[in-house]
């Protein structure tokens, strides 16, 4: 964050990040409040105007919590897009950077663009722009965030 918008009293929430300089430092700048109520949610608070690295590294606690963070997440440019039909599922993984990546395979089955067989763990290297097309093996296991 490049700004302070509000100096936040946490009556209740918990602080998840704070200002790093200046006058502010160490004060809360992101806050979570969990509910008591029947529903378990909680809200969360932004008292600044963060950058694009600060709001991601909001929303990424966020969707951490809620075990909603995909086998590909710590790659900016790789996607991982799941059609599943009628017990078959077919995983696209997507490059689109300008540089190549090396990921692992977030399951096991057979590239059906090449028609290697590729295993859970194998390094996946992919050019700019490439995709592998994965059609999975039946127990493919967990492919969170898919």
């Amino acid at each position: 964050a490049t700004l302070v918008f509000e100096v936040i009293v946490p009556d209740g929430a918990e602080t998840v990040g704070t200002y790093g300089t200046e006058f502010y430092a160490g004060a809360p700048a992101v806050t979570r409040h969990r509910s008591d109520g029947v529903t378990g949610g909680e809200a969360w608070y932004v008292g600044t105007a963060l950058d694009d690295d600060g709001v991601g590294w909001v929303v990424r606690r966020v969707l951490e919590r809620h075990g909603l963070v995909g086998p590909y997440a710590a790659w900016r440019d790789v996607e991982l897009a799941v059609r599943e039909q009628e017990g078959a599922r077919w995983s696209f993984v997507l490059n689109h950077g300008t540089d190549a990546v090396v990921v692992p395979a977030h399951a096991s089955g057979v590239d059906l663009l090449t028609g290697r067989p590729i295993a859970r763990g194998e390094e996946l290297v992919l050019s700019p722009t490439e995709v592998v097309l994965l059609r999975e093996h039946e127990g493919h296991g967990n492919a969170a965030g898919a």
